[in-house]
């Protein structure tokens, strides 16, 4: 796997979180997700799956900019800039963050084990 190969796997992670396709992303997560939110709240994988569906969050916008992967022979990291609108709760809320996404090889499977996303604060901005 090379780094374009994962950059095409995040395009279909976010395109999945963007109009929600459970299906690719209960491919794409591993069962063992830690994702860590800007804000500080955690979930793992079937509780962002769940939230997702229940409409606790709905993306409007993702965008990804100063993105740089890391591919070594069984995982990838991924480091970039997110800027989003999302409606979390009925309440829409602007992000901008810095972020790491952990993909692990099982087997010949590439999934996502760890996300760590980072608020920027606005004076750094």
């Amino acid at each position: 796997m090379d780094a374009e190969a994962i950059q095409k796997l995040e395009e279909e992670r976010y395109a999945a979180m963007l109009h929600p396709n459970v299906a690719t992303l209960e491919r794409l997560l591993h069962d063992d997700l830690l994702y860590v939110h800007s804000n500080g709240t955690a979930d793992t994988k079937a509780s962002y799956i769940a939230r997702l569906r229940e409409g606790a969050f709905k993306y409007r916008r993702i965008e990804r900019s100063d993105v740089i992967v890391r591919v070594f022979p069984d995982s990838a990291l991924v480091f970039s800039r997110l800027s989003m609108s999302v409606i979390m709760r009925g309440e829409a809320r602007e992000v901008d963050a810095r972020l790491l996404v952990v993909w692990a090889r099982f087997g010949e499977l590439w999934q996502v084990i760890g996300v760590q996303s980072g608020a920027i604060p606005p004076e750094l901005k």
